[in-house]
C-alpha cells in the first residue's frame, strides 16, 4: 500500500504503481449453432419462460404392394395423428448485484476504480454465463446416467485399453447415434464443440501423437485422427482466452480452466429432492476430463441492458454500478452431451439422488 514501511528502524517509503493488474477470464465458450441454440430465445427475454412446441415423428413408415399384410391399394391402418408437446425454458436466471464505490476510495486508489469496477462486473457475468451452461449441460447427462445407467452418455478411459483418444473418439461416435427418442438420426458434426480440461488436453498431444516434430504437414497429415490446431473451415485463431486449440475429428476443441469447472459446481446442489437438496461439492466433477455437445440439445439466451447504470449513492459522494442481465438454460437431451471421464470417476447422482441448478446467491448461507 503507499506509504511508509519500517525496515531495519528506517521509515521508507512506498510506490503504488498506477497499472492495475486485470484479471484475466475466459470469454463465453458456447457458440450459437455450435455447443447451444440461442435462435429460440432471441426476443422473448421479457418473459418469465418461453415454451417451444415440438412435433413428434409419428407411427408412419413404408408398406410393400402385395404383401399379406396392408398390401392392397389403399393403406389398412388407421390414419395417424400428430403428437406434439412443449420444450419449457425458464428465463429466471439474473445477475442484478449492485456494487457501491465511495468517492473517496476512487480518489485514492490512483488508479480509475468505477472503471476497473465495471470491467469486473462484465468478467464475473462472463464467467456466470459460462458455469450455468456447464451445470445445466452436466446435470442432465449426470441425472440420466444415475437414472438409467451410464452407456451411451459416458465414456471412461483408463489409459491402457481406452486411451484419451480412443474415448474422445467414441463419444463422437455417440453423438453420431443420436437420440431416437426425439426423433434426432444423428447430431451433426458442424454443430458441436468439445470442451476439455488443459490436463486432457495435454494427454492427447503427449500420448497420442498429436505433435509430429512441429510439423505443418504433419499436423494436416494426421487431421482426421489427431488434435490439429488449424480449424481450415475458418481462419479461427489458437488462444486460451476463448478457449479454442484445435480440432480432432472434426471437432473443434476448446481448453476450459479449472475454475470453470468449478464454478459450475458451485451452481448446483444434490439430493432426493430440490427442495431437500444441498450445496453440491466443489469437487462433483472432478475426473470429468470432457464434455462434447451438440447445440441441437441446449437451449439457451440471455438479455443484457446495454449499460451497466451508474447512478450516484444515496449513501454519500459515490457511486452505485447497477448491472442488468437475465435469462436461462434448458438441456432438451443429454444425449447430445457427451463425457469423457476417468477411471475412477465417482458417479454422484442415483436413481433417488439428483443434481439440481441453484445459483451461489440462491443458496443459503
Amino acid at each position: 500500500m503507499p506509504g511508509y514501511s519500517i525496515i531495519g528502524n528506517v521509515a521508507l517509503r512506498n510506490y503504488a504503481t498506477p497499472y492495475v493488474y486485470k484479471k484475466l477470464v475466459q470469454s463465453i465458450l458456447h457458440v450459437n449453432g455450435k455447443g447451444v441454440d440461442e435462435s429460440f430465445v432471441k426476443g422473448q427475454l421479457g418473459n418469465a419462460s418461453i415454451s417451444i412446441p415440438r412435433v413428434a415423428l409419428g407411427e408412419g413408415t413404408f408398406r410393400m404392394l402385395g404383401a399379406a399384410v396392408n398390401g392392397g391399394g389403399y393403406n389398412s391402418l388407421e390414419p395417424v395423428s400428430p403428437h406434439s408437446d412443449y420444450i419449457n425454458v425458464p428465463l429466471l436466471f439474473v445477475y442484478d448485484r449492485t456494487e457501491d464505490i465511495p468517492l473517496i476510495y476512487n480518489d485514492k486508489a490512483g488508479y480509475d476504480l468505477l472503471n476497473n469496477v465495471l470491467d469486473n462486473i462484465a468478467k464475473k457475468i462472463t464467467r456466470g454465463i459460462n458455469a450455468l451452461t456447464f451445470a445445466t449441460q452436466l446435470s442432465t447427462v449426470l441425472n440420466e446416467a444415475g437414472k438409467s445407467g451410464e452407456e451411451g452418455l459416458i465414456t471412461r478411459y483408463d489409459g491402457t485399453d481406452v486411451s484419451q483418444l480412443d474415448a474422445f473418439i467414441l463419444a463422437n461416435v455417440n453423438l453420431d447415434n443420436g437420440d431416437e427418442a426425439l426423433g434426432v438420426d444423428f447430431f451433426p458434426t458442424e454443430n458441436r464443440q468439445a470442451f476439455v480440461r488443459p490436463e486432457f488436453f495435454g494427454s492427447l498431444l503427449k500420448k497420442n501423437g498429436g505433435v509430429i516434430l512441429n510439423s505443418n504437414l504433419g499436423q494436416e497429415m494426421l487431421a482426421n485422427g489427431y488434435l490439429n490446431p488449424f480449424n481450415n473451415s475458418d481462419a479461427t485463431k489458437v488462444e486460451l482466452r476463448d478457449g479454442y486449440s484445435g480440432e480432432l475429428a472434426g471437432v473443434g476443441v476448446y481448453k476450459v480452466s479449472s475454475v470453470i469447472w468449478k464454478l459450475a459446481a458451485g451452481f448446483c446442489t444434490v439430493g432426493a429432492s430440490e427442495s431437500a437438496a444441498t450445496a453440491a461439492a466443489a469437487t462433483v466433477f472432478n475426473g470429468i476430463d470432457a464434455l462434447i455437445c451438440s447445440s441441437w440439445g441446449t437451449i439457451r439466451g440471455f438479455s443484457a441492458a446495454e449499460n451497466i447504470i451508474v447512478v450516484p449513492s444515496p449513501r454519500g459522494q459515490g457511486s452505485i454500478a447497477q448491472p442488468l442481465v437475465h435469462g436461462g438454460c434448458v438441456c432438451i437431451s443429454a444425449k447430445s452431451v457427451q463425457l469423457v471421464a476417468s477411471e475412477d470417476f465417482t458417479l454422484p447422482t442415483s436413481e433417488t439422488n439428483h443434481l439440481y441448478i441453484l445459483p451461489p446467491e440462491s443458496k443459503s448461507a
